[in-house]
C-alpha cells in the first residue's frame, strides 16, 4: 500500500493489482474524526481497471464530500 496524495484532509493511498487481470485499489481514509464520520467504514474503497482511473474516482468523492459539506455548512 502506497500513500499516494492527501487531498482535502483525506488521504489516498494505492494498492497495485496482484496481476494484470486484476483491479487498481485506491482507498480513502482521514485521521480526523470528524471526517471519518463521512467514510463509509471508516475508508471508501475504489476499483478501476487503471491505476489513474482509481486515483480518479478517489479525488471525486473526496471532492462531492467536500462540497456536500460546503452546502450543508
Amino acid at each position: 500500500m502506497t500513500r499516494v496524495e492527501e487531498r482535502r484532509g483525506f488521504e489516498i493511498l494505492l494498492e497495485a493489482p496482484p496481476s494484470a487481470k486484476s483491479l487498481w485499489a485506491a482507498m480513502v481514509t482521514t485521521g480526523d474524526p470528524v471526517l471519518r464520520g463521512e467514510l463509509r467504514d471508516c475508508v471508501q474503497v475504489c476499483l478501476a481497471c487503471t491505476r489513474e482511473g482509481a486515483l480518479s474516482d478517489a479525488r471525486a468523492f473526496i471532492d462531492q464530500l467536500a462540497a456536500r459539506r460546503a452546502a450543508s455548512g
